[in-house]
């Protein structure tokens, strides 16, 4: 320390150095389907104090940069590659003011623009609908997923209206989408699905054995707006039972 009068000068000599660095995490991790919610965790050291910026990547191109160190989408692509660049603004003694983080690449399975939805009542909950591996559970799922000249693809199996007890909730089809039963849940193209192999069943058989406590309608298109059938809509290749109305 030296200075003249009342003028003090300090001057800082770093004994140790320290060179920053950041590592990212995804949850989930390991293979999502498409439209799946994807948070990513990045996680500093070495800063030296200062205060940190989080620049997310994907492929290379900006997409959130601030003081947040998480980062969350459902846009992800297949083969995507995710990665967190870090500036460390007044930190002491750093070699580098700048890091940036492993590469996190995605494994994404199908899309969402196909403009047909899978469902599969032994597939994985958390399904997006949009790949056989991806399947949704719930027949009314897709159907509210699909949009104008989409289809809904489901395989074999028993489906109902509700897991509950309400004898109100049926199935509502929808204006220009195509519902089709009798597929295994591998094929490729409508031509491929076998509805007498691959039995595929609506049933209002909600609650105790015998029909007194079923759905009054399996399905149930209102005939007024907004929920009226007014264009093309198909139902195909499934054998709709065990509503009871009385």
């Amino acid at each position: 320390i030296g200075g003249t009068g009342n003028d003090v000068v300090l001057t800082v000599v770093c004994a140790v150095t320290f060179t920053p660095t950041v590592s990212i995490v995804a949850s989930p991790s390991g293979a999502i389907c498409a439209g799946t919610s994807v948070l990513f965790t990045a996680t500093a050291g070495n800063t030296g104090g200062g205060s940190i910026n989080y620049d997310f990547k994907v492929n290379g191109g900006s997409v959130q940069s601030g003081a947040s160190n998480t980062y969350s989408t459902t846009t992800l692509a297949d083969n995507d590659m995710v990665t967190c660049e870090i500036t460390v603004t007044g930190g002491t003694c750093l070699t580098s003011p700048m890091a940036t983080s492993n590469i996190i690449t995605m494994t994404v399975n199908g899309s969402t623009g196909g403009g047909i939805w899978y469902v599969n009542g032994a597939a994985a909950p958390g399904g997006t609908g949009v790949s056989w591996a991806c399947a949704f559970q719930n027949v009314q799922d897709a159907i509210n997923a699909a949009g104008s000249g989409h289809e809904v693809w489901v395989a074999a199996g028993t489906y109902k209206p509700t897991s509950g007890s309400d004898r109100t909730i049926a199935y509502i089809m929808k204006n220009d989408v195509g519902i089709y039963g009798g597929f295994n849940g591998t094929e490729t193209m409508l031509s491929q699905r076998n509805w007498v192999s691959n039995v595929t069943i609506l049933s209002g058989d909600i609650g105790a054995a015998g029909p007194a406590d079923n759905s009054y309608h399996v399905i149930y298109n209102a005939f007024t707006f907004p929920t009226s059938l007014t264009n093309p809509a198909i139902l195909d290749g499934f054998t709709v039972t065990a509503g009871n109305a009385e």
